[in-house]
């Protein structure tokens, strides 16, 4: 699928984690996802449905899944995002995390 023009301005304007949600975005991209725009942040959808969306925080960066409690998680790495959250989950990538995972990868 194609960039979309408003969520480049997002990422260029980006003030932590630019080159890791870079990657995702990629990544998300190739999935035949359409990127959007919502509630100020890169989201990723199917056939008008939100799949997913990019959060950048200070300490960590995440890909929150929307209806990730219906995925499989064998290896426990989706998280809730919080005590109230049922539906949506989150894989959370630190410093650490990144360092030595898939950014680090040549991207073609």
């Amino acid at each position: 699928m194609a960039k979309n023009p408003e969520v480049d301005k997002s990422f260029s304007s980006a003030r932590h984690w630019q080159q890791e949600a870079n990657r995702l975005r990629v990544i998300l991209l190739e999935c035949d996802l359409t990127e959007e725009l919502k509630w100020r942040k890169p989201c990723y959808t199917y056939d008008g449905k939100n799949v997913c969306i990019i959060q950048r925080m200070k300490g960590f960066l995440a890909l929150l899944f929307f209806k990730g409690a219906l995925l499989k998680d064998p290896d426990g790495i989706l998280e809730r995002q919080g005590p109230n959250s049922h539906a949506g989950y989150r894989m959370r990538f630190t410093r650490n995390l990144c360092a030595r995972s898939v950014f680090n990868q040549k991207i073609t």
